[in-house]
């Protein structure tokens, strides 16, 4: 099947007009407007079909060279395998960052988010804790989230680009390598003998 664009759709409209009114008048002689005006014959039809199509074909094949151009550009502007590859690692650490910071903060501040982010990768970088981010995340008994199936609902765009900031080096925590919230804490009494670093919304960050 053959697509136009909206200038072809028009130069084509142009040009089949020009050769209904000029070519009946060069071959025969005259133009007489009265008989053209009256009906089509069956041969003016099938002539009008002709130089319809003619004029398609002609009119694909100056566009041709363009949109071949145009795709080849594209292709070039593609990054190549390993490049590619990296990225999609990068959006799977995104995602398991934006889980547990959706099913953790999710109604907390902005910058708590991109907080519980930081800690899982402060722990990441700690020889006390496992050396990945999937590890930490799933550390039995580390997150709530985890274990109660909130991890398992979909991230908002809060929680991912929390996530890619803490990647990118954000740290609100300020090193922190746990959070609690004081009023619903299961191990209180033992995250209060930590350092704390700092507090954002409901969440107390602490070494």
């Amino acid at each position: 099947m053959l697509f136009f664009r909206k200038g072809q759709v028009i130069c084509l409209l142009i040009l089949i007009l020009v050769f209904n009114l000029f070519v009946p008048f060069l071959f025969e002689g005259s133009y007489n407007s009265t008989v053209h005006s009256a009906g089509f014959e069956g041969e003016d039809i099938l002539k009008g079909a002709g130089i319809a199509l003619a004029l398609i074909v002609l009119s694909q094949t100056l566009f041709q060279g363009r949109d071949d151009s145009r795709e080849e550009e594209a292709i070039d502007d593609l990054p190549d395998s390993e490049e590619n590859l990296a990225r999609v690692e990068g959006e799977d650490e995104i995602k398991l960052l934006a889980r547990v910071v959706h099913g953790e903060a999710r109604g907390e501040p902005y910058e708590g988010q991109v907080a519980v982010a930081a800690v899982i990768l402060n722990r990441v970088a700690s020889s006390n804790f496992p050396d990945t981010i999937e590890e930490v995340v799933y550390q039995e008994g580390q997150f709530i989230a985890v274990e109660d199936g909130q991890y398992n609902l979909d991230p908002g765009e809060s929680a991912l680009q929390a996530s890619v900031e803490a990647l990118e080096g954000e740290d609100p925590s300020e090193g922190a390598y746990y959070f609690y919230n004081p009023l619903t804490a299961r191990t209180f009494w033992w995250l209060r003998t930590r350092e704390k670093t700092v507090q954002i919304g409901n969440h107390v960050f602490a070494k």
